[in-house]
């Protein structure tokens, strides 16, 4: 935009030629928004959530309020959440929420001498 400008001023013999001096000195606003986004885009660190973080978000969603909640109210989120997926995704619902708390159990089963939330499971 500058040369194209700064062409069609030269070719000027007129006092036009003040305006390409003080184009140069303040660039459009376009350059201080750009300049801006990439001076956010420096400062600003993305980080990707993790599933655990992400289905947290998601019951939280299907509880629908950020006042504390009692235990079961989690686990009464995270069984609509399951059993909604399960019927928009599974040709075999019922069958499938049979494997999904198998496979479960199995996880934790497997990894019940790892802390979960601080706390010691094996130590209980």
């Amino acid at each position: 935009m500058y040369g194209t400008l700064r062409l069609l001023l030269s070719v000027m013999s007129f006092p036009l030629t003040e305006l390409l001096t003080e184009i140069e000195r303040k660039p459009s606003l376009l350059d201080d928004a750009y300049a801006a986004l990439m001076d956010a885009k420096k400062s600003v660190e993305v980080t990707r959530l993790t599933s655990v973080q992400l289905l947290d978000a998601a019951i939280w969603r299907e509880i629908g309020t950020e006042e504390p909640q009692p235990a079961p109210a989690f686990l009464e989120a995270l069984s609509v959440l399951v059993g909604r997926w399960l019927l928009i995704r599974s040709t075999a619902p019922e069958m499938d929420a049979v494997t999904v708390l198998c496979k479960a159990r199995g996880y934790i089963a497997r990894h019940e001498t790892t802390q979960t939330k601080g706390i010691e499971r094996g130590s209980r």
